[in-house]
């Protein structure tokens, strides 16, 4: 019979003995018997972690957060970056309104009062404001809608242009300047067959 490396075998018990343990003809053992010797993985899984290592891991968590927290005031102020996060938000949620409704939804880009102003059709095709998460808004305090260029019309910097969202899930290709008040200048572009956003720093034109 070939010689059995690493491995405990133990007789079948007898009978329950006391403290967890079983009766065997040879005596008295563990319930849990121990792991083969040198089998440092299987021996370090039972064991689970030590205090030392816990408090390592929790002065790293700590550490990290102290690192991030004070930074999302600065993340979520004002500028332009945010105004870009709102244009896209809003951009493809209509996207994805205009395909699940099966109905053409537009967005105003109002250049004189930096706002967005989303709108779709009903069912007699008459331009209604969209209700909910995308209702109008305005882009946050500082920033300016620069101007704004449709694919097939004409680039603007004043008064009101439009970009409409096909059910069929198409929109015109539209790039947007964003300026913040310390004159940092942001490029959106709105890719027509995903409604996602592209973000450049500085004026593109495309």
């Amino acid at each position: 019979m070939p010689p059995l490396a690493k491995q405990c075998i133990y007789p079948p018990p007898l009978k329950k003995g006391g403290r967890g343990g079983f009766l065997f003809a040879t005596g008295q053992i563990p319930l849990n018997p121990p792991f083969p010797k040198g089998d440092f993985k299987l021996r370090r899984a039972a064991r689970g972690f030590t205090l030392i290592e816990l408090m390592v891991v929790l002065f790293l968590i700590a550490l990290f957060s102290s690192l991030v927290i004070p930074r999302l005031p600065e993340i979520d102020a004002g500028g332009p970056e945010r105004g870009a996060r709102r244009i896209a938000g809003t951009t493809k949620f209509l996207y994805n309104e205009a395909a699940l409704s099966g109905k053409e939804h537009r967005l105003l880009f109002d250049l004189d009062n930096n706002a967005l102003r989303p709108r779709t059709l009903n069912a007699s095709r008459e331009v209604v404001a969209v209700k909910g998460l995308a209702a109008e808004s305005q882009l946050p305090s500082g920033v300016k809608l620069l101007d704004v260029a449709v694919a097939g019309q004409e680039k603007v910097s004043s008064g009101v242009t439009t970009m409409a969202i096909s059910p069929t899930g198409w929109l015109p290709q539209t790039v947007i300047h964003l300026e913040s008040a310390d004159q940092k200048i942001l490029t959106i572009r709105l890719l027509s067959y995903t409604g996602s956003a592209e973000v450049y720093e500085g004026y593109r034109e495309f």
